[in-house]
């Protein structure tokens, strides 16, 4: 992570001063690196329980939030709407910086209004036991969302986005590693996908 951020600034990316969004597997790990290699002035971490148990990001202004994988954690709603009004209070001056890693669909959760946190674990763990893959499971997930598919981004705007993001999916387009909730949604019929896997009735 700063490695990347190095190179980033070396391009003329602003790195001071900015506010950090990270989530996923590997959020501490990549909260530390960005802490060597930028001015960071706060922001909010989620990460597994057993990283944060072992690591003092608060001292560095970050607020740290445990997040359930792979189904979001009973405070998902909380932390979700946490993230969203920390990025919405962001002005045209604000970087935010954005480390995202596996793991993230599920510990950056907000459902989409008439959407019930119950109902999107129920979802995800009946599309987990059908056997469906990385790809159907996220489609399905950005569906249900506000902050996937691009959601957050638009959530952080007029700030100007910074992605890291550490992939653990070989191949994957990086709109994969927790739904891309920065990036251009890429398409896909959830509804279809919820038909061939669950039923017609879930999919209604």
């Amino acid at each position: 992570t700063a490695a990347a951020i190095r190179r980033l600034t070396g391009r003329g990316v602003r790195t001071t001063d900015v506010t950090v969004l990270a989530f996923g597997k590997a959020a501490v790990p990549m909260t530390h690196g960005a802490l060597d290699a930028a001015s960071v002035r706060g922001g909010v971490v989620i990460a597994p329980s057993l990283e944060l148990a072992t690591h003092d990001l608060e001292r560095h202004g970050l607020e740290v939030r445990a997040g359930g994988h792979p189904l979001p954690a009973a405070d998902a709603l909380e932390t979700g709407d946490r993230v969203l009004a920390l990025a919405r209070s962001l002005g045209p001056d604000d970087v935010a910086l954005c480390l995202i890693s596996g793991g993230g669909s599920a510990m950056l959760e907000r459902p989409r209004d008439g959407v019930t946190l119950e109902t999107l674990q129920r979802v995800t763990r009946a599309l987990l036991a059908a056997g469906a893959d990385i790809t159907a499971l996220n489609t399905v997930r950005r569906a249900l969302s506000a902050t996937k598919g691009g959601r957050l981004a638009a959530a952080i705007a007029p700030a100007r986005v910074v992605n890291v993001i550490l992939s653990d999916v070989p191949g994957a387009p990086l709109d994969v590693v927790a739904s891309g909730p920065t990036l251009p949604p890429p398409g896909g019929d959830a509804a279809a996908i919820l038909r061939r896997h669950l039923g017609p009735d879930e999919a209604a």
